[in-house]
């Protein structure tokens, strides 16, 4: 029998194990370095995957991404001082923590407790791990936390990139830093306090549209038909406002029917409410003779449409 090896191939493969091995110990570094700034917090799972890791972190106190980017500078400090690392196996979890007391290990997912495999870094993080990593810290590279979140209340995701994942990312985000500072016509050092002071400016527009949403709906005039309808067709409107106040609306101004369409830059938003009018048959027809699509509960009807000018027909017709 006669085997065929393939060069292309086992570099491949060597070159993923290299990077697993990398991304292990990126990880271990990060995670280590957290778990001793946040005080009764533990590792439970980390998830590996395709471009970045995962680290779920049980904890009494919030874990912020302050804290994640404190441990994130110290890790990427053991990456340069390249520290040795090591493996040792003991007989038992109690053997191992005896000789290593701050040892890190979730005891429910040890497969082998008879044979517990400790990854020694430089003599300061010691971790209960079956995966393989590289000898020498300094292999790592890099190590770039990209986002920290709650799960639920005590659970954490910390998000995360070790090795020439995490070198291309600071090539893409310093790109995109670069591209922001030029549109913003600021340093990449006054980046914050410039998109601070667009905040603030979309902030007061947003009051502004939603006085403008209410003004239009409280003065834009009202119809009598076959009910008593409002029809609006306004750009730019406050959609998400204009539906909180919408029943207050009809009630203080004795409508039937309400009906909405504002363009918001990207496409024309529909608005339809009702009260004490059934509107089923009229929202059956919408997409029908005005295109678009939405949907909704009885008695409202939201989504787009792409002929205005149909729509607007169809509703003069139907309720006029």
């Amino acid at each position: 029998m006669y085997i065929t090896f393939y060069p292309e191939l086992l570099y491949s493969i060597n070159m993923e194990i290299r990077e697993f091995s990398v991304r292990h110990t990126g990880e271990h570094l990060l995670i280590g370095s957290l778990v001793r700034r946040v005080p009764g917090s533990r590792v439970v799972r980390v998830v590996h995957e395709e471009h970045v890791d995962k680290a779920f972190i049980e904890s009494r106190e919030a874990v912020s991404w302050e804290v994640v980017l404190e441990a994130a500078r110290e890790a990427n400090q053991r990456v340069k001082e390249g520290h040795i690392v090591s493996i040792e196996y003991f007989d038992s979890l109690e053997e191992a923590k005896k000789r290593y007391p701050s040892l890190r290990a979730y005891e429910e997912r040890l497969e082998d407790k008879t044979r517990i495999r400790v990854v020694n870094i430089g003599g300061f993080d010691f971790s209960a791990c079956k995966n393989p990593h590289v000898e020498n810290t300094s292999s790592v590279g890099l190590i770039v936390p990209l986002r920290v979140s709650s799960v639920r209340k005590g659970l954490y995701e910390v998000v995360f990139i070790s090795g020439s994942e995490a070198v291309e990312r600071v090539l893409k985000d310093t790109d995109i830093l670069y591209r922001i500072s030029r549109l913003l016509g600021c340093s990449r050092e006054d980046i914050m306090k410039r998109v601070n002071n667009v905040v603030e400016e979309l902030n007061l527009m947003d009051e502004l549209r939603k006085e403008y949403t209410r003004y239009v709906l409280y003065h834009h005039p009202v119809h009598e038909g076959r009910v008593r309808y409002l029809f609006v067709n306004v750009r730019l409107l406050d959609m998400k406002h204009l539906m909180s106040i919408a029943s207050n609306v009809m009630r203080e101004r004795g409508i039937d029917v309400l009906a909405v369409v504002s363009w918001d830059g990207d496409k024309n938003s529909i608005f339809i409410a009702s009260r004490g009018v059934d509107i089923e048959e009229f929202k059956s027809r919408i997409m029908e003779v005005a295109g678009g699509s939405g949907g909704g509960r009885p008695g409202m009807y939201m989504g787009y449409v792409e002929d205005v000018d149909g729509f607007a027909s169809y509703f003069r017709e139907y309720f006029g």
